[in-house]
């Protein structure tokens, strides 16, 4: 499904400046009714793909975080010769979403997003990934489960449950465009000799009549029709009727919705009129990122460490507090909060918010206000005082 679903999106989206594209060539044949699903099911999923590349991977090591590692480079900078590991991270979105499956593997020290393979399943065993291939290199690799990062939604897919209730409204959006095309048009009717009925020649000549003059007449703005004796074609209707998309709009509405709940985004996102951002927003991310988020990570953390290692505080996170666009001046007084309160340090308030770390002895330090103090220390305190008093 991902492979046609991509190439349908470029030919009916991606077209070039100035090339237009008609309303019949879109839903004519196998194209007709698909375009809305298209278009609603690649705009969630480059929702989630753009937020999931804005996020980095975070390595702890003993409950430490690492940073500028080689693993660190790897996952967050360069993945590979070719490609960012942005890059990398949006297309594994891709992957994942519309074929409801995706393969990393790790090839000289690099990671790689497979195009294509083969799951080999071992019940007992591990299993074996073959023919793994990447673009158009034409070597192929065999990796064993546990030399790769494996990620499925096939048991909870998406495009499954789509794929499912759009076979409800495809004739729904035939009968809709066929109004629409209908409307649009005059009606004539044709008017015969009796005499002619019966006769070979007068069939042969009606059967090419309609096919070639007729529809030739009605379908192209300028055209002339030749009356002969015997013909009278003559209009039904003296205008055309006024068009009327609202059909074909709700049905757009309703697909969108449907796709909206599938993905469990806010409706909003998907027609890009937003308002109330901030809670549309947590809801996005609680309920379509970190799902998702959770799957990379514990995939990656399973085949990075052991038990025992993860035991040890080793693990991966996959990042998701740098998404949102922070305004410092907005946020001023939280940051002062966080550090006063010994919450944060200096170094972590400075990445959270897009800075670099000072990387010093001071912006290392929790730092708390003397406003902030244990109540028994309070309470000494002030039993202090009243027996001065006294």
């Amino acid at each position: 499904m991902g492979i046609r679903s991509m190439n349908l999106f470029k030919f009916l989206f991606n077209k070039k400046d100035g090339e237009k594209i008609k309303l019949d060539s879109i839903f004519d044949e196998k194209f007709e009714s698909l375009s809305f699903k298209t278009l609603a099911v690649h705009t969630a999923v480059s929702y989630i793909a753009d937020t999931i590349s804005k996020c980095d991977f975070a390595f702890y090591e003993d409950g430490k975080l690492q940073r500028f590692s080689e693993q660190d480079y790897i996952f967050n900078v360069g993945c590979n010769a070719n490609e960012t590991a942005s890059t990398l991270k949006r297309d594994l979105i891709f992957k994942l979403f519309l074929d409801g499956e995706a393969l990393i593997f790790e090839d000289c020290g690099k990671i790689y997003l497979a195009d294509s393979f083969f799951r080999e399943r071992h019940p007992l065993e591990t299993d074996i990934f073959r023919n793994i291939s990447i673009k158009q290199e034409l070597k192929t690799f065999d990796k064993r489960s546990s030399e790769v990062f494996y990620f499925t939604l096939k048991n909870n897919s998406v495009t499954t449950l789509i794929d499912s209730i759009y076979i409800e409204y495809q004739d729904l959006l035939k009968c809709a465009f066929s109004n629409y095309k209908s409307n649009g048009f005059e009606k004539y009717k044709l008017k015969l000799d009796q005499t002619k009925v019966g006769d070979p020649q007068f069939v042969k000549d009606y059967e090419e009549f309609i096919k070639k003059q007729i529809n030739t007449f009605i379908q192209n703005p300028k055209s002339l029709y030749v009356e002969f004796k015997g013909y009278n074609l003559e209009p039904l209707n003296s205008k055309p009727n006024k068009t009327d998309a609202s059909d074909i709009l709700n049905l757009k509405k309703d697909i969108f919705e449907t796709v909206a709940i599938a993905f469990k985004m806010p409706v909003s996102f998907l027609y890009g009129n937003m308002t109330n951002v901030k809670d549309l927003f947590n809801s996005y991310i609680t309920f379509a990122i970190d799902p998702v988020k959770s799957l990379i990570e514990k995939e990656i953390t399973k085949k990075l460490y052991s038990a025992k290692a993860y035991g040890d505080k080793n693990y991966c996170i996959l990042d998701t507090s740098k998404i949102s666009h922070i305004d410092l001046f907005e946020v001023a007084d939280k940051i002062d909060k966080l550090v006063a309160s010994g919450y944060s340090c200096i170094d972590e308030i400075r990445e959270r918010v897009g800075d670099q770390a000072l990387d010093t002895d001071f912006s290392h330090q929790h730092w708390m206000t003397k406003n902030y103090a244990k109540i028994e220390e309070l309470l000494n305190e002030m039993s202090s005082l009243m027996k001065g008093g006294e």
